[in-house]
């Protein structure tokens, strides 16, 4: 399965407000919201984020709100200190498209699909609001 082109191009514009100070590199920011991209009703996407927040408990985390420059679309993430494979195969657990990884001051967005694409987003923090 491959995401479709209008979809990954959305992935690739990502702004983020961050709950607390947190450091910046080294860090996946992953959700459990809208798996595979299909939209699911608040209280599913709730429960789904508060047990991947149980999965997270071993790293340092913080909560992240990932949206559009506007965020009139928005869904509640978590950056957290993990290796890329752990948070790659924890974003599979939850049937995540992509996610996104920061390190060395540059946003990468990582599929989680058999393509394994990654993307270069360049330095990022003029996407941290």
């Amino acid at each position: 399965m491959m995401v479709d082109a209008q979809l990954w191009d959305s992935y690739c514009q990502p702004y983020f407000k961050f709950s607390e100070p947190f450091s910046y590199d080294g860090i996946a920011i992953i959700t459990a919201e809208n798996p595979a991209s299909i939209r699911q009703r608040y209280g599913v996407n709730r429960i789904e984020n508060q047990r991947l927040m149980s999965d997270l408990e071993p790293y340092d985390f913080v909560i992240v709100q990932v949206g559009n420059r506007t965020f009139s679309w928005v869904e509640n993430s978590y950056a957290a200190k993990i290796d890329r494979s752990e948070a790659i195969a924890l974003a599979r657990k939850y049937r995540q498209n992509a996610i996104y990884y920061a390190v060395n001051k540059h946003l990468f967005l990582l599929s989680c699909l058999d393509d394994g694409i990654v993307k270069d987003l360049g330095e990022w923090d003029y996407r941290r609001v």
